[in-house]
C-alpha cells in the first residue's frame, strides 16, 4: 500500500497532468480506507496491556493517530474540507501593485514570496501583504470553523481533550508546552537583541514610518509572514566591505554539474562512514528539471517504502544554494537508509522534527568556509572577524528570526482547539506582538481569519516541530562536533571526514521510531540530558550576541514597547466582535426571561410543534398547545394595530444584530448548533459564499420562531400596558394555551380541578 502511493505521488510531482493527480487521488483514498480499518482492528485490544513494549507501542501509533473515529460522513467531511482549504491557498492569485491592464495573477510561490524578499518600496510591499491576507482569510474561515469542530470531535472519540492534546501526543511529553515554553524564554533575549538592530536599520531606510522604540509592521521585514529576515541581510550587514560566502561563481568557473553536486553530497557522507547511495537512486532520481513536461520542482527526498528505491526530485541549478539543497535532501535519505530494516511503523523520524534537524546539521557543517576549502570550492580560508559577524548575522536572520514564529503558529492553534474559535485573529496578533514584537500594518477584523495566510493553517499541518528542529540541529551538531574533537567556536566547525561522528550520527538515525525520543536524545548527547535545549544554539550565536549588545548601547529600548495605538489595530475589532456575540446572546438571555414571563399568564411555546389532544373521552378536554405561529396569526387579527408596529421595531432590530454579527466575524454556524438547529438550516449558512446582506436575510427566516416569540412576548406587554391606560381593550383571548371545551354543564365542576392541573403543568419550563 505505501509503495502504490508513493509511486503515485511520484509520477504526479514529476508529470502534472489531470490523469496523474486522479491516480494519485485514488491511491491516497484506497491508503484512508486501509488506515480505517487498521484503526478499527487495534482499537479493539488493550494496547496499554501487552507486555511487548514493541508491539504495544505499534498499536499505539495505529490507535491514536488519525480521525478515523468519525463517522464515515464526518470523515469524508473533514478530509474534503482539508482539500478545499488547500485548494483555495494554492490557486490564490493577487493584482499587481500598479495593476497594470488589470493584472491579477501574482502567486505566492512565484511572484509574492520575490517580491517581499527584494522590494524596499514601503507601499508596495504593503500592498502584497494587504492583498494576500484579503484574498485568503475570508474564503477560508467559514470551512475552518467546521474543520475545528470536526477535529475535536475526532479527538475526543480518541480520548483526548481536544485536537491539539491529540496532535501533542507526538511528541510523548506530557510537558510538552511547558518545555517549548522555556526554550522560547531563552533564546528572547538574543531575538530582542536582533530585533532591535534590524528595527534600528529599518528605520534608516524607512524614516519615521518605523517607531524607534515600537513593534514592527509585519511587511517589511522580507517575507509575507515575518518569519525569515534573510532578505534584509543586504540592509543589516554588520560588515559590508567584508564578502558574503557563496561559491557560485566558483562551481561555475570549475564547471560544476548538477549530477557532480549530488556526488559531492554523497561523497560527504561516504566520508563519515555512513552509506553510499544505492543504484536506484541513479537510475530513477530527478536531478535536473525536465524540458519535456511540467514538474514541481521543490527539493523532496523520496522513500518508497520496499527498502531499494530511494530518491530525490530537484531542480537542480549550479548555486551555492542549490548545493546546500543537494546535502540537506541527501540527508534525509541517509535517514530513510538507516532505519529501512524496522517495521514500517517504526521508519520514522524520532520526534516530529528530526528529518529536518539531522538535515540543517549537516547544513551547519556544509555552509562554513572550512569546509567548501576541503572540497576546493572555496580559496580564501581566512576566517577573520569581520566575516563571522557577516555569517553569523545571515544564519541569525535565517534561524533566530525565525523561532518565535515557529513557536506562536500551534500555540495559537491549539488554543483554538481548547478554547473556542471567538476571537481568533485577535489573539493570533497577540501572540505574534509578544514574541515577534510585530504588529499589521493595517487595521485587522475577525473576519480577515489573517493565521490562514500561513499554508499550514488551512493545510492541516503540524507546525511546533519546525520549532523543535530548530532547537535540535544546533544541540546534535554541537554533540557531533564535540565527538568529532573539533576545538574552536561551534559555527566554525566541519563534520568532514569524522569517522566518529558518522559513527554517532548513524547510531542515532538507526533507531528510528522504535524509541522514545528521549532515548534517542539521551544517546546523542552521551547521558548528558535527555531534553530539548536552546543551550547549543545560544553558543553557536555568541560572539554575534556580543556583537550586538555592543551595536545597541545607543537604542532606547531593547526589544520593543506596545502602545494602545498597537493593540487598537486588532484589538478594538475584537472588542466590536465580541460586543456583537453578547448582543446576541444578550437577546437569547431577554427572550428565556420573556418566555418566562408570559408564562405566567398562561402561554406556553412550541416551535414548529403540532398540539396534541388527549385521547381519553373520560377525562375533560383542558387545553390546547398552540404553536407561535397559531399565536402570531391570532394576535395579528384581534391586535394587529399593536401588533405591528411592535414586528416593524423588533425585526428592525433582528436584522441590524445579524448584519453586525455577520459583518464582524462572529461563529454564527457554533451559535446554531448550540441552539440545536436541523443540519440542513446550519448548511444553508456554513456552506455559503453569499455576500453579508444574503447571510443576514438567512439568518433571519431561519430566527423566524424566536422572533415571533419576542414579537408576541413585546405585543402582550404593550396591550397590558396600553389596557390600562384605556387605549386598547383587554386581551380577549387572554394568550392562553388554555381552551375550555365543556360544556357550561360541567364547567363549574370542573373549575377547580382544572385549575390546580394547570398551575402544576405550567411550573415546569416549556419544551421546544
Amino acid at each position: 500500500m505505501c509503495t502504490r502511493v508513493m509511486i503515485a505521488q511520484w509520477n504526479f510531482a514529476t508529470n502534472v497532468t489531470d490523469t496523474n493527480h486522479q491516480k494519485m487521488v485514488d491511491e491516497q483514498i484506497l491508503k484512508l480506507k486501509f488506515e480505517r480499518a487498521s484503526w478499527r482492528k487495534a482499537v479493539t485490544f488493550a494496547w496499554s496491556r501487552i507486555p511487548d513494549p514493541l508491539a504495544r507501542r505499534e498499536l499505539k501509533m495505529i490507535a491514536t493517530k488519525g480521525r478515523s473515529s468519525l463517522t464515515d460522513d464526518k470523515f469524508n467531511e473533514i478530509h474534503r474540507l482539508i482539500a478545499e482549504m488547500k485548494e483555495i491557498y494554492v490557486k490564490a492569485r493577487v493584482c499587481s501593485y500598479k495593476q497594470i491592464d488589470g493584472e491579477c495573477n501574482l502567486s505566492l510561490d512565484y511572484d509574492l514570496n520575490k517580491i517581499m524578499a527584494t522590494s524596499k518600496d514601503y507601499d508596495e510591499l504593503l500592498h502584497y501583504w494587504h492583498a494576500w491576507h484579503e484574498v485568503i482569510g475570508p474564503q477560508l474561515q467559514n470551512k475552518y470553523l467546521r474543520y475545528v469542530q470536526l477535529a475535536n470531535r475526532a479527538a475526543k472519540l480518541n480520548g483526548f481533550a481536544d485536537a491539539g492534546d491529540q496532535m501533542r501526543e507526538l511528541f510523548e511529553d506530557e510537558y510538552f508546552q511547558q518545555n517549548m515554553a522555556e526554550i522560547m524564554s531563552a533564546i528572547t533575549p538574543l531575538y530582542k537583541n536582533l530585533f532591535t538592530y534590524v528595527r534600528s536599520k529599518l528605520i534608516e531606510r524607512y524614516g519615521d514610518r518605523i517607531r524607534e522604540d515600537g513593534p514592527l509592521p509585519a511587511h517589511v521585514l522580507g517575507d509575507m509572514w515575518s518569519q525569515n529576515w534573510e532578505g534584509l541581510f543586504e540592509l543589516v550587514q554588520p560588515f559590508p566591505a567584508s564578502r558574503k560566502l557563496d561559491v557560485t561563481l566558483d562551481m561555475m568557473i570549475q564547471g560544476i554539474t548538477p549530477i557532480r553536486m549530488f556526488q559531492i553530497a554523497e561523497e560527504f557522507f561516504t566520508s563519515l562512514g555512513m552509506k553510499p547511495m544505492p543504484p536506484e537512486f541513479w537510475k530513477f532520481s530527478i536531478l535536473e528539471k525536465p524540458i519535456d513536461r511540467e514538474i514541481k520542482c521543490t527539493p523532496s527526498a523520496w522513500d518508497f517504502c520496499n527498502r531499494i528505491d530511494y530518491r530525490i526530485k530537484q531542480c537542480t541549478r549550479v548555486t551555492m544554494e542549490d548545493l546546500l539543497s543537494t546535502h540537506y535532501e541527501m540527508a534525509h535519505l541517509q535517514y530513510y537508509l538507516q532505519y529501512k530494516d524496522h517495521p514500517l511503523l517504526f521508519r520514522n523520524e524520532a520526534i516530529p522534527g528530526f528529518h529536518e534537524a539531522v538535515s540543517d546539521a549537516i547544513g551547519l557543517s556544509i555552509f562554513t568556509r572550512q569546509h567548501l576549502h576541503k572540497i576546493g570550492l572555496h580559496n580564501n580560508l581566512t576566517d577573520n572577524y569581520d566575516s563571522s559577524i557577516n555569517f553569523l548575522m545571515l544564519m541569525a536572520l535565517r534561524k533566530v528570526a525565525y523561532m518565535p514564529f515557529a513557536y506562536i503558529v500551534d500555540r495559537w492553534r491549539w488554543r483554538v482547539f481548547s478554547d473556542g474559535v471567538e476571537d481568533m485573529t485577535a489573539h493570533w496578533w497577540e501572540l505574534r506582538l509578544q514574541y515577534q514584537g510585530i504588529v499589521p500594518p493595517v487595521p485587522r477584523f475577525e473576519r480577515n481569519f489573517d493565521p490562514a495566510a500561513k499554508y499550514h493553517i488551512p493545510a492541516d499541518s503540524p507546525y511546533a516541530k519546525y520549532f523543535v528542529s530548530t532547537v535540535l540541529q544546533f544541540q546534535l551538531f554541537q554533540s557531533l562536533c564535540e565527538i568529532s574533537g573539533h576545538i574552536g567556536e561551534l559555527h566554525t566547525c566541519d563534520l568532514y571526514r569524522s569517522r566518529e561522528a558518522g559513527r554517532l550520527l548513524s547510531d542515532i538515525l538507526s533507531m528510528g521510531a522504535s524509541r522514545p525520543w528521549q532515548d534517542v536524545v539521551r544517546h546523542m548527547t552521551r547521558s548528558r540530558t535527555n531534553r530539548i535545549d536552546a543551550g547549543a544554539m545560544l553558543k553557536y550565536f555568541e560572539p554575534l550576541n556580543a556583537w550586538l549588545k555592543r551595536q545597541n548601547e545607543m537604542q532606547p529600548v531593547i526589544g520593543w514597547i506596545t502602545s494602545r495605538d498597537d493593540r487598537e489595530r486588532y484589538h478594538c475589532y475584537k472588542a466590536a466582535s465580541h460586543n456583537s456575540l453578547g448582543l446576541v446572546n444578550n437577546i437569547f438571555v431577554y427572550q428565556k426571561s420573556l418566555k418566562q414571563e408570559i408564562n405566567k399568564n398562561g402561554v406556553t411555546l412550541a416551535y414548529y410543534s403540532d398540539f396534541k389532544q388527549s385521547s381519553d373521552d373520560e377525562k375533560p378536554q383542558t387545553e390546547q398547545k398552540l404553536t407561535i405561529f397559531q399565536k402570531m396569526k391570532q394576535m395579528t387579527k384581534d391586535y394587529w394595530h399593536v401588533l405591528i408596529p411592535v414586528h416593524v421595531i423588533t425585526s428592525i432590530g433582528w436584522i441590524a444584530i445579524f448584519y453586525t454579527a455577520v459583518r464582524n466575524g462572529v461563529d454564527i454556524v457554533q451559535l446554531l448548533e448550540y441552539m440545536n438547529f436541523s443540519e440542513k438550516y446550519i448548511d444553508l449558512v456554513r456552506n455559503s459564499n453569499a455576500g453579508d446582506l444574503a447571510i443576514t436575510y438567512a439568518l433571519y427566516k431561519i430566527f423566524t420562531p424566536i422572533r415571533y416569540t419576542v414579537t408576541v412576548g413585546g405585543t402582550t406587554m404593550a396591550i397590558r400596558y396600553l389596557s390600562k391606560l384605556g387605549y386598547v381593550k383587554a386581551l380577549s383571548f387572554k394568550l392562553q394555551s388554555v381552551e375550555p371545551v365543556q360544556s357550561n354543564k360541567h364547567a363549574a365542576e370542573h373549575k377547580k380541578k382544572f385549575k390546580t392541573e394547570y398551575t402544576d403543568r405550567h411550573s415546569e419550563s416549556p419544551k421546544s
